[in-house]
């Protein structure tokens, strides 16, 4: 039942929602939804950046994770069992 429901609104209502959300002649958005915007591209900016230097350095790439793995196995070796409770046994 509830896939026949959800097809239908697939089929109906999500095409009639992007067409309002989509249609011409829209005004320029709210200040908050502008700083989000611009925050937004920045990050992405930043992320193609990262992105495409690790795709030219791609030993730098190997290496750094190859550090953070073995980092991550040392510290689960000397951070102690004890911070987990043990079960007690019931006597």
């Amino acid at each position: 039942m509830s896939v026949t429901i959800s097809g239908i609104v697939a089929l109906t209502l999500t095409p009639a929602l992007c067409a309002l959300i989509l249609k011409p002649g829209h005004r320029e958005p709210a200040l908050p939804f502008r700083l989000f915007n611009r925050a937004f591209d920045r990050l992405t900016a930043a992320y193609t950046a990262g992105v495409r230097f690790f795709l030219k350095r791609a030993v730098v790439a190997i290496v750094l994770f190859a550090a953070m793995a073995g980092a991550t196995f040392t510290l689960f070796q000397k951070v102690p069992g004890r911070w987990c409770r043990r079960r007690t046994r019931a006597t």
